[in-house]
């Protein structure tokens, strides 16, 4: 594991925030649409159903992009694509905004799943199981945080785009380690 603990710790601390961002949508989203969509009766699960339907397209779509444009660039584009996906809800307070987010969480999250474990496997193949529970214990943390810091910001009146905000901005900043990421193997491998 020498010589890789920064790249590892990146990837690690940039899957923390795919946890949080991830788990504040998936969370706030049905409550959202039962909260603003009145007038329909099943909202809180027509929204899961859009997360379901295209979270199952997303894989062979981003592993197609991953083969030509390799994994880290795809994960950057994915981790992008669900940032803006959190706003979606704060920009627009009806449907458009709510069943655009599930349906960017649905194309994003599984991709950003595969694409990091794929990521942290290969920087040590030795270690890859060690490497993936790692990640994983990353991914969960970001899950425990982001419900307590939305429910935190939500206060009484039971208002998430705080919380959104704030997954956007964690997912820019996940994106960013992972543009730091890129350059550290990038320098490990002119190296070896």
């Amino acid at each position: 594991m020498a010589g890789h603990t920064k790249a590892i710790v990146l990837l690690s601390a940039s899957y923390v925030l795919a946890g949080f961002g991830y788990i504040t949508s998936a969370t706030f989203l049905p409550v959202m649409a039962t909260q603003r969509l009145t007038t329909q009766s099943y909202a809180g699960l027509l929204i899961w159903l859009v997360v379901g339907i295209f979270a199952m397209l997303s894989n062979p779509i981003w592993g197609a992009l991953a083969k030509r444009i390799g994994e880290t660039k795809t994960l950057m584009g994915l981790t992008l694509l669900q940032a803006f996906g959190m706003c979606l809800p704060i920009w627009s307070d009806g449907a458009i905004g709510l069943y655009g987010n599930a349906v960017i969480l649905g194309l994003t999250f599984v991709g950003m799943v595969s694409m990091t474990l794929n990521l942290i496997k290969n920087i040590n193949p030795a270690y890859s199981n060690l490497l993936i529970g790692l990640a994983t214990l990353a991914y969960a943390i970001g899950q425990f945080i982001g419900p307590l810091v939305t429910v935190a910001l939500a206060g009484k009146q039971d208002n998430f785009n705080a919380g959104l905000l704030v997954a956007a901005s964690g997912l820019l900043l996940g994106l960013v380690l992972v543009f730091f990421f890129q350059r550290q193997t990038q320098r490990q491998s002119s190296f070896n």
